[in-house]
């Protein structure tokens, strides 16, 4: 078959990935694949933040992880490759020497909005369709098991035994851990979003040619129709019916994609006030 040209969604966690992902997917052509961290990870599942280089791209690890997604694609007989994982945030270079030809979507959303709704995640218990959904793709190689079981065991279990005390959750920029020993959830959710925010950014620019669309998620809220064709005419697809599945889509989240202003907004406005400047929110 032809290359599967991937696009990939990049945004950090809670910034609408999953909202834009579900509805591209309603591309005929789009095989969409859910948060596959695993397979992006592989061949070094011991290390403690998802920071990937070029330098880790080895030839066994990109045959690995170009072998599985080709699998996936064929399997749902479709043309190209959809995914979305935050924590691609961190391994931009990594994914683009695996697939040169890849694009990528960078989602962007305030930063305020963003923490508010990543604390929720941090105290709720785990996701079970999640946990469900990554044990039945067998995403974790059989090898690499041993590596994650402590992590799983911290994190998840942690979460649905004592989710006030706010296990880790969401992608890991290095050093997660000890910032969070010293600082609020709400400001390690602040944190997470500036570090994926600043990765992606300066990963992004060093691509060559036009392998980037920028979006924003209020402009996706308020203008789904217009937004989703840009996006489509950038990826060199038809609209098919996914601008009318947009509409209606969004519009039941579309009341609720902005949170009223609270005194933690406030509070994490100071930590990540020059990266809101820089992608043109307004500070109060």
């Amino acid at each position: 078959m032809k290359g599967i040209r991937p696009i990939i969604i990049i945004g950090a966690a809670r910034s609408g990935t999953t909202l834009l992902g579900e509805v591209l997917s309603q591309h005929s052509k789009l095989a969409y694949r859910l948060e596959p961290k695993y397979i992006w990870r592989f061949g070094n599942p011991g290390k403690k933040d998802d920071v990937r280089t070029t330098n880790e791209c080895t030839p066994r690890i990109a045959e690995y992880i170009k072998g599985r997604f080709r699998r996936f694609v064929m399997r749902n007989k479709k043309e190209r490759l959809l995914e979305k994982t935050p924590s691609n945030c961190f391994r931009v270079g990594f994914i683009n020497k695996v697939y040169p030809d890849a694009q990528f979507i960078h989602l962007i959303r305030d930063g305020r909005q963003v923490a508010v709704s990543a604390e929720k995640k941090w105290t709720a218990v785990p996701d079970a369709p999640t946990l469900k959904r990554r044990f039945i793709n067998m995403e974790i190689p059989v090898m690499e098991w041993p590596h994650y079981s402590a992590a799983v065991l911290r994190d998840v279990f942690g979460r649905l035994v004592f989710p006030e005390k706010g296990y880790i959750w969401g992608p890991h920029f290095p050093g997660i851990r000890e910032f969070r020993k010293h600082h609020s959830i709400i400001e390690t959710c602040a944190e997470q979003w500036r570090q994926s925010i600043n990765y992606a950014l300066r990963q992004l620019e060093g691509l060559p040619g036009k392998r980037v669309i920028p979006v924003y998620y209020e402009d996706l809220c308020t203008n789904p129709a217009e937004t989703i064709g840009k996006i489509l005419d950038y990826l060199e697809l038809d609209h098919e019916e996914v601008k009318k599945y947009a509409e209606s889509r969004i519009r039941l989240v579309k009341r609720k994609y902005s949170q009223p202003e609270t005194e933690k907004m406030m509070h994490i406005q100071t930590m990540i006030e020059e990266e809101l400047k820089l992608l043109g929110y307004q500070i109060k």
